[in-house]
């Protein structure tokens, strides 16, 4: 027999085995299968009946055959008859055990496959979890993001649309952050609190089953694509009380309504998106924290040197300040004598430049130590002038062009024009370093000055104001950076090449006199800086503290005895030869113990010319001591200090209240300082020990 044949002829023997034999044979495993069997049972049970049927014909129709009486015996007849009726009867009971049988089968196998479908639908579930799982643990707060979400879970619902508000809390409403779905259903970008679906469940922080059944009037604000939708379900992402935003899920067919199976499963989507969206925003809080503790660092690293640089220039001011004296004192006693008028000039300019460093010096110590500047009417015209004659040189060292463009007829400002000259110097040196990458020959600074009748912007308000504006040909300042340029240590420059001070210290001393900066880009290129100085300023002109709070003494100028304590030989050098030309008769100590020892052996003075800084003894312990010992001779003590500025010599004048002169200081100013206090004198000059 061919190998083919024999296969056929096995397969139709396991089939008739099956059918006939339910034990032999393996089980259906296929719904398919159990069908194709049963269609065989009855087809088998359908030939019995009509061969029964045709051999019933055949026995009692006439003429087809001969009686059976007349073939078989009726004995034999009743046997075969009973014989096939129990045949029939086992046969009947066979069908019906199997149809039963293979109706049970029929059943686990539904069964199976109905669980079969139950599994792969939580496969397919947990599959779409874990990608959603994935997205929102990313720390990815991005639209698209949000967008593979949202389609993660239309998918899962089988929904026509899915959207996702989160809440601006500053505005108290809703911001669309994604949808997923049809134009036609797509909700508005904004949605206040309390407005719409999303808005009624972010009001109320419970969820929202909708279906046909539920009255749309209760809600306020329903748009046209809330109206389109049959049944939708609105989840609040809520995370500890707290309201995050809103998950929403619609359909627009009458036949589909979601149930309270669905509403759970949005739920957990919405529980795990709520997780994430507080994940990411803790995550931007604890950036920029770090960015902010970073920056706060780098404050305290700049600040810290900065303090150190306040206290060395305080001790180099000290040290400045009393050559500068020697310089100031001679010039001038020089400039009283008969002198060529060439000589004369330059002494002149010598003084000049030698009072200018000295304010130099108290303007950095001032700005590093948030001391108020003092205002003087001048003329705005005349200090960017001076400023720009001091930077020519280096600027043409670096091919930088300047252009003025002057407004005639500026009136007077109240200003320091030490600061405002320190406010141009920074300006323009930050322009001249934007342009070094230009091209050479398109390297310029156009300064203008002009009178804004009406005031600047309206933080100005309405006062007339004079107008200072610096523009450059650089690359101009980033967009995202004008808004932080003035901030203290904000510096765009490499590290090393900048503290970032310099346009700090520029909007501060603006500020100081009522004014305003504003940076921005030409339109045509580079930067530009304008600055508005009020002409009627609120500020006042400052005043140096008053040597004396004393009525002025008639016009005839006193003379007494001055006793000049200062560790300097130089410096006393001048003083002793400027008293003495005023008449004065001078006794000298080079400190405070040396003072106390001249006071023992002379009459007492008329005053005491007492330095601050000396060794031995400085002038806070002489000073103390007079307080103690000859309370009486304190109160004619005028200091002298190149030290002003500090905050322990400050601090030190202020509690004394004793007048003050600061190295250097003009002869008129001593002069007229001692004149002041001896006409001040009491009648009697006798002090004693007590007194």
């Amino acid at each position: 027999m061919r190998k083919g044949e024999s296969e056929r002829l096995t397969k139709w023997g396991d089939r008739i085995d099956r059918l006939l034999a339910p034990s032999v044979g393996e089980a259906p495993r296929s719904l398919e299968e159990v069908d194709r069997l049963d269609w065989e049972l009855w087809l088998l049970v359908t030939l019995v009946m009509f061969s029964l049927l045709g051999a019933f014909i055949l026995n009692h129709v006439p003429g087809v055959l001969p009686p059976v009486e007349m073939v078989l015996k009726p004995s034999i007849l009743e046997t075969y008859t009973d014989g096939l009726t129990v045949l029939v009867l086992l046969f009947c009971l066979y069908v019906i055990q199997k149809h039963r049988q293979l109706r049970q089968t029929r059943y686990k196998l539904v069964e199976a496959q109905v669980k079969e479908e139950g599994l792969r639908q939580r496969l397919s579930l947990i599959e779409v979890l874990f990608e959603f799982s994935s997205e929102v643990t990313t720390g990815d707060s991005s639209r698209k993001a949000y967008g593979n979400v949202l389609e993660s879970l239309r998918l899962v619902m089988d929904a026509d649309q899915t959207s996702l508000y989160l809440l601006n809390t500053d505005t108290d409403e809703l911001v669309l952050e994604g949808f997923q779905g049809t134009s036609a259903l797509a909700p508005p970008n904004r949605v206040l609190v309390g407005s719409g679906y999303a808005g009624w469940v972010a009001r109320h922080a419970e969820p929202l089953l909708l279906d046909e059944s539920v009255e749309k009037t209760r809600f306020e604000g329903l748009t046209e694509s809330e109206h389109e939708l049959k049944s939708a379900i609105y989840v609040p992402l809520q995370v500890d009380d707290e309201i995050w935003g809103v998950i929403g899920v619609g359909v627009s067919s009458s036949e589909d309504q979601f149930t309270e199976w669905d509403l759970k499963l949005v739920h957990i989507f919405g529980n795990a998106m709520a997780l994430s969206i507080r994940k990411n925003d803790l995550i931007d809080r604890l950036q920029e924290s770090l960015k902010q503790n970073e920056e706060t660092q780098l404050q305290l690293i700049q600040a810290e040197k900065l303090a150190g640089l306040g206290e060395l220039m305080a001790g180099i001011s000290h040290e400045l300040n009393n050559p500068l004296g020697v310089i100031v004192g001679n010039t001038e006693l020089m400039l009283e004598g008969e002198l060529d008028e060439e000589i004369r000039r330059r002494l002149d300019s010598m003084n000049q430049e030698a009072m200018r460093a000295k304010r130099l010096v108290e303007n950095l110590l001032q700005v590093s130590r948030g001391d108020e500047v003092r205002g003087e009417e001048v003329n705005l015209n005349d200090v960017v002038e001076q400023s720009l004659s001091l930077l020519r040189y280096q600027l043409g060292l670096d091919d930088v062009d300047i252009e003025t463009n002057l407004s005639d007829g500026l009136p007077p400002s109240v200003l320091d024009p030490f600061q405002v000259q320190q406010l141009i110097f920074n300006l323009v040196n930050n322009a001249r370093h934007a342009m070094m990458t230009t091209d050479r020959s398109k390297r310029r600074i156009t300064v203008k000055t002009s009178l804004r009748q009406e005031g600047a912007p309206a933080g100005l308000g309405p006062t007339p104001a004079v107008h200072l504006q610096i523009r450059d040909a650089g690359p101009g300042i980033p967009e995202e950076m004008i808004g932080r340029i003035f901030d203290p240590f904000f510096t765009t420059k490499e590290v090393g090449e900048g503290t970032g001070l310099g346009l700090s210290i520029c909007y501060r001393v603006v500020k100081q006199f009522g004014g305003m900066i504003e940076a921005s880009n030409h339109s045509e290129g580079g930067a530009v800086f304008d600055i508005w100085l009020p002409v009627d300023s609120s500020v006042k002109p400052g005043e140096e503290e008053p040597v004396t709070g004393r009525p002025e003494a008639d016009s005839t100028p006193q003379t007494g005895t001055v006793l000049a304590v200062e560790d300097e030989e130089k410096i006393m050098e001048v003083l002793v030869e400027i008293l003495e030309l005023a008449g004065h008769d001078v006794l000298t100590a080079g400190n405070g113990r040396e003072a106390l020892q001249v006071l023992e052996a002379s009459e007492p003075p008329d005053i005491i010319l007492l330095d601050l800084k000396m060794p031995v003894m400085d002038g806070r312990e002489f000073f103390q001591k007079l307080l103690e010992e000859k309370p009486r001779l304190a109160e004619r003590v005028l200091f002298l200090t190149g030290d002003t500025l500090s905050p322990s010599a400050r601090s030190f004048l202020k509690s004394v209240g004793r007048p003050y002169l600061s190295k250097p200081f003009a002869l008129d100013e001593l002069r007229r300082a001692v004149e002041e206090i001896i006409s001040a004198r009491p009648e009697s000059t006798e002090f004693s020990d007590g007194n």
